[in-house]
């Protein structure tokens, strides 16, 4: 296994991970974790990008800017699935 690959599954799989334990806390952990998914992928986004752009060569870069993408499908798409059947009373 590559280096990037290594990179990419610790990153990822981290985040992911902390993010579905969050999601675990009532009653409302779901909207945390969907607060912190947004925050997460921002960084991660803009962090990459940066990265990027100074320095070709560096991995990590790239490795940010493909786990932000994959956690924000995989993160929106469940937290989308949990509060289409979350019921919250006002």
């Amino acid at each position: 296994m590559s280096s990037f690959t290594k990179k990419f599954l610790q990153l990822t799989g981290i985040t992911i991970g902390v993010l579905l334990l969050i999601c675990l806390i009532p009653p409302d952990g779901v909207l945390g974790a969907g607060i912190l998914l947004l925050v997460v992928c921002a960084v991660y986004f803009f962090g990459g990008l940066i990265t990027v752009l100074v320095n070709d060569k560096n991995e990590w870069g790239k490795v940010m800017l493909l786990s932000s993408l994959v956690i924000a499908v995989v993160g929106f798409s469940t937290c989308g699935l949990i509060l289409s059947n979350l019921r919250i009373n006002h």
